[in-house]
């Protein structure tokens, strides 16, 4: 916990601060899937925004996104050899 966000201002400018857990993994786990549901979600945000100013002419009505509703959007993450393979690899802590 702390209000370090990684980036060049939090960890070079502001003073910011992070905790480090030891020996409590299962502590570690929830603050690691927070802040990946965290960053997960304002960086998909983000990247629609930019997309949505790309595709459409300017005072066009917005795309509404919707989840869907089966496992298919997770298709991706088991693709052999696929950068979404080696990030769900990353984050379940068996690539070293």
């Amino acid at each position: 916990m702390g209000s370090a966000n990684f980036s060049h201002n939090s960890t070079c400018i502001n003073d910011s601060n992070s905790v480090v857990f030891r020996g409590n993994t299962a502590l570690a786990d929830v603050y690691s899937t927070e802040y990946m549901r965290m960053f997960e979600h304002y960086h998909f945000r983000a990247f629609q925004a930019k997309a949505e100013k790309k595709r459409k002419p300017k005072g066009a009505p917005k795309t509404v996104l919707a989840l869907v509703e089966d496992d298919s959007w997770s298709a991706r993450f088991f693709v052999s050899g696929s950068d979404e393979e080696f990030d769900r690899m990353t984050f379940a802590g068996t690539v070293h």
